[in-house]
């Protein structure tokens, strides 16, 4: 079965990216989130990985797996498309993975 992974973007600036689970009342629960770290580079706009409470937490299968926010601090969310996202995703998959990926993974939007 094929997860949907969604991007939320937190009012405080932050995007967290996770499997949409359920609402309930005033709250969201994400299973699996990342934070997605966006910053500017010489060749592009780059982006990467990180877990909810990096620098507590250095590996994502490390952090809790379900993270509750508020609907109040959410600005907005979608849905991560598989062809459009489809380097996002992968990178965020292998946050969880035991595999070890070789040279050539980058998720630099600058091409």
């Amino acid at each position: 079965m094929t997860k949907t992974l969604k991007a939320f973007h937190l009012l405080n600036g932050a995007i967290v990216v996770g499997e949409y689970l359920k609402s309930d009342g005033d709250v969201v629960t994400i299973n699996n989130p990342l934070n997605l770290l966006v910053q500017q580079t010489p060749k592009g706009i780059s982006m990467g990985f990180a877990p909810m409470g990096f620098p507590f937490y250095e590996k994502a299968t490390e952090q809790p797996k379900l993270f509750e926010v508020t609907k109040a601090a959410i600005a907005y969310h979608h849905e991560l498309d598989a062809v459009k996202h489809k380097d996002i995703i992968s990178n965020y998959n292998q946050m969880f993975s035991n595999i070890i990926l070789g040279a050539g993974v980058n998720l630099n939007l600058g091409k």
